[in-house]
């Protein structure tokens, strides 16, 4: 049942320097359908609607449905452990599938099934797993070239020429060229934050292109680490390019992977938050692989009046966002070169849809 939409993202070049970036979004506003619905039956509706991150959507809609009713608690171990094998999930497709095949280099398919059924699992049964020392030696080992604890440590990343870890021959065959580090960041903030924030904005314009104090606003890993002693080296040295935005997502699935091992609270990896905004209205905001996701709902008589919903995609594909604003101004003359560039930094921001590449010269 679920109505996924795509992205049509096309580059105007014009001389030598893309012009334009038009982003079209065929994203229908599915969160619609739920008005008018009981509770039970919108948050039963929720997960089939929006299939990627159903967890993520799911437990969001729990909350906010939660909040708006006045009970809003804290998530429990066993639905923070669901966004948490979720999360590992996606990262695992992008780095172990994904990134091989843009880059060209050799994908981990069996070890990537192998890994996303024991996740797939361990989320729907609530309990830790126990494999998951192995998990952490395979992403050390395999992926990072690392021990964990080392690997979260970095100062700067800069491999040897020679390494054969995952990490190392992405970082290798990724486009070199920076991108430059301007635009903003959405914060990692409590669901009071933002519903305070946004109070009045949740109409369908901020749900089709949100806005944060009056400004596209990029979320996801990049967003999430770009503090970090690495990141920040590595912003410094490539800007917003693909290479920091690859490191990023490796440190995700590093915390995760280490998480997973220790059988560690789940809540220091995972950020599920939700209030009360008036009586019947209620906030989630849920931090997932690719980013903040937002859900807004208000009931009357125990049914859904309005349902706003706002994923990651929306943020960072904002037609002012962090995909069109990077690429403004990007050298154009050698087409091949600046298409490379545009589906790095697509797959780094990661849309929940398909999407497709356009380069029109003027």
């Amino acid at each position: 049942m679920s109505i996924a939409g795509s992205l049509k993202l096309k580059l105007v070049v014009d001389a030598e320097r893309v012009a334009a970036v038009e982003i079209v979004s065929t994203r229908p506003r599915a969160a619609r359908l739920l008005a008018g619905k009981s509770v039970s039956a919108a948050l039963s509706l929720l997960p089939l609607l929006f299939t990627v991150c159903g967890g993520a959507q799911r437990l969001a809609g729990a909350a906010a449905v939660a909040a708006a009713q006045g009970r809003a608690q804290p998530a429990t171990e066993a639905e923070r452990l669901t966004l948490l094998c979720e999360a590992t999930q996606e990262h695992l497709w992008r780095l172990l599938l994904d990134w091989p095949q843009l880059l060209g280099q050799a994908q981990l398919q069996t070890e990537f099934s192998a890994w996303f059924r024991r996740l797939a699992l361990a989320g729907k049964s609530g309990c830790w797993p126990d494999w998951g020392d192995t998990f952490a030696d395979f992403v050390a080992t395999e992926v990072l070239g690392m021990p964990l604890e080392s690997w979260e440590q970095l100062a700067s990343y800069a491999p040897a020429g020679d390494g054969e870890s995952l990490a190392e021959r992405l970082w290798r065959a990724l486009p070199d060229a920076p991108l430059e580090d301007r635009g903003a960041w959405l914060p990692q903030a409590s669901a009071a934050t933002f519903a305070q924030a946004l109070d009045g904005r949740w109409d369908e314009a901020f749900e089709r292109h949100p806005e944060w104090q009056g400004a596209p606003a990029e979320t996801g890993a990049l967003a999430r680490w770009r503090l970090h002693p690495a990141l920040a080296s590595a912003l410094l040295h490539y800007g917003r390019g693909a290479r920091p935005r690859l490191l990023a997502r490796l440190m995700d699935l590093a915390r995760c992977a280490r998480y997973i091992a220790d059988g560690a609270d789940a809540a220091a990896a995972t950020t599920i938050d939700a209030c009360s905004v008036a009586p019947g209205i209620g906030v989630a905001s849920v931090e997932t692989a690719r980013g903040t996701l937002l859900h807004r709902v208000r009931l009357e008589d125990e049914r859904v009046a309005e349902y706003t919903l706002v994923a990651p995609t929306e943020w960072n594909f904002h037609p002012r966002g962090a995909f069109a604003s990077l690429l403004f101004g990007a050298p154009g003359t050698d087409g091949e070169s600046l298409r490379r560039h545009a589906s790095a930094l697509a797959l780094a921001l990661d849309p929940c849809v398909p999407y497709q590449i356009e380069i029109e010269h003027a």
